[in-house]
């Protein structure tokens, strides 16, 4: 038993491809024509619950080699008896088989486009595929076979230029090849997505049985991409598998999301990564890449006047009784400061007490203050303020870098950061922009200032699955080639650092991640 539904040419790859479905095992598939007898190149096959138990249904590819096809005398022919088949009439074309097929048929033309099995190759064509996709896209989100299922729970894009965050869980039963597969479709095309099996804990799994599948707490994945800034609409997420063969896919309609929304998220996800090692490269095409940066892609700020005054977002590395101190060294250093932003570990009562006690003694002129945990994001980091400073506490006490920083702002120079270098005996000195950058990979203490008057809307890295002197630490690298940083260096022998208020293994990712991501620029 053969039955052939769709045929389709893929001209400039001198191949046509035939779908239909059979019982029994797609083998030795050739496609006669005239005297010639062409075996097919690749197969792909899908379920057909439409069908007989058993029917299988399957797409095949034939190379051509310059042969002519005449419709009316080539037949399809499988091995085991009854199993010919005629050439599919010229009417049941591509877009034939885009809009008629079962939704395992299409999404198996789909899988093999991603692969590169099969392609799309009309621009009206794609876009009736695309068209399919956004339609059934609500209610595709989990998929199986008898030995494989697939689940994505949420495929979410930030930021701007994009980035796409996918997770959900996957299993199989461990006794077959399986091919994973990720991307991003939308009017404009296909993006490939970087997925990562088994990478992420999922408590909600553990002790759960599906027939013989391998699925438990580590069976989360994760999928991550930099999109380009010129992506198309209503884009879909595509995950799925091919196991021997056959494919399997799950599909969601990726939602934008705020960054201020995404923060837990992020946290979330550091906290159950699986495997330490895959946490670089995921955090890694989360960050957006160097030119990003550099192209007026950010977006911009909304202001009811012009900005002006001072802003600093610090890290506090001291103790909580402390606060109070650092604030104060702020308020003091400029009558112009206009917001304070502390990033702790947690908003303690000793921390508010400590505070509070500096907004007494400082009264009317008190500048805003804001105690954010490292965990949650600032949406906007002082869109208000006309310069915006970024350090930790222990860093502004050992650097104590006022004068230099007002300098700066005397001078108008759009951004300056000032770096602790190891080997430097005496400075402060002006630096080489590409140690400066180094220094910076390494995790090396640094104070930088921007004037967001001059340098929106780079000033917002929007990369928040990073902490704020991360984002800010990334930014520095990312202008230091382009002339628009003076970098001053400072002897950093001497320097004791703080207490952290960040684990030291998401300060390692983070490090790790931009070296990976600065390499990939660089080659």
């Amino acid at each position: 038993m053969l039955y052939t539904d769709f045929y389709f040419r893929m001209k400039r790859q001198d191949a046509v491809c035939i779908a239909g479905w059979t019982q029994g095992p797609i083998e030795n598939a050739v496609l006669h024509v005239g005297d010639q007898r062409l075996p097919a190149t690749s197969a792909l096959t899908h379920m057909r619950a439409d069908l007989p138990t058993g029917a299988i249904g399957f797409i095949l590819r034939f190379e051509l080699g310059g042969e002519i096809l005449d419709v009316e005398t080539t037949k399809l022919h499988l091995s085991g008896p009854d199993r010919i088949a005629a050439f599919p009439p010229s009417s049941a074309n591509i877009d034939a088989l885009i809009g008629a097929a079962t939704d395992d048929g299409f999404l198996c033309l789909m899988m093999g486009v991603v692969d590169g099995v099969f392609a799309i190759e009309e621009p009206a064509s794609f876009a009736k595929a695309h068209k399919r996709l956004v339609s059934i896209a609500a209610n595709r989100p989990f998929a199986e076979l008898p030995g494989a299922a697939v689940a994505q729970d949420q495929a979410l894009s930030f930021a701007n230029p994009p980035r796409l965050l996918v997770n959900g869980w996957m299993g199989d039963d461990e006794n077959s090849e399986i091919k994973h597969q990720a991307s991003i479709i939308d009017s404009a095309g296909i993006a490939p997505v970087a997925l990562f099996p088994n990478a992420l804990m999922r408590p909600d799994l553990a002790g759960v049985q599906i027939r013989s599948l391998n699925v438990g707490v580590s069976s989360g994945f994760v999928g991550t991409a930099r999109l380009e800034p010129s992506t198309g609409t209503d884009p879909v997420c595509l995950v799925g598998l091919i196991q021997d063969g056959t494919t399997l896919a799950t599909l969601r309609s990726v939602q934008p999301k705020g960054l201020a929304d995404l923060g837990g998220q992020f946290e979330l996800m550091r906290r159950n990564l699986v495997a330490a090692d895959k946490a670089d490269t995921i955090f890694g095409n989360l960050l957006p890449s160097l030119p990003d940066h550099l192209n007026g892609v950010g977006e911009p700020v909304d202001r009811s006047q012009p900005p002006q005054g001072l802003a600093y977002v610090l890290e506090l590395d001291l103790d909580h009784w402390q606060g109070r101190d650092v604030v104060r060294l702020v308020r003091c250093s400029d009558s112009d400061v206009v917001r304070v932003s502390l990033i702790t570990d947690q908003a303690s009562e000793g921390l508010i007490r400590s505070t509070l006690f500096d907004r007494i003694e400082a009264g009317a002129s008190a500048p805003r203050l804001d105690l954010v945990t490292a965990n949650q994001p600032l949406a906007r980091w002082a869109p208000e303020a006309r310069h915006l400073i970024c350090s930790t506490a222990v860093t502004l006490f050992h650097t104590m870098p006022f004068a230099m920083l007002a300098k700066a702002r005397a001078e108008e120079v759009g951004a300056l950061c000032i770096v602790l270098i190891d080997d430097l005996e005496s400075g402060p000195a002006e630096i080489a922009p590409e140690v400066a950058a180094e220094a910076l990979m390494q995790g090396k203490p640094f104070v930088a200032q921007l004037d967001q008057s001059m340098m929106e809307p780079l000033v917002h890295p929007e990369c928040l699955h990073m902490t704020q002197t991360g984002q800010m630490r990334w930014l520095m690298v990312s202008l230091a080639k382009t002339g628009a940083v003076t970098f001053i260096g400072l002897p950093g022998l001497s320097f004791l650092p703080g207490r952290d208020p960040v684990p030291a293994q998401s300060r390692q990712i983070e490090l790790r991640a931009m070296r990976l991501v600065a390499e990939e620029t660089a080659n």
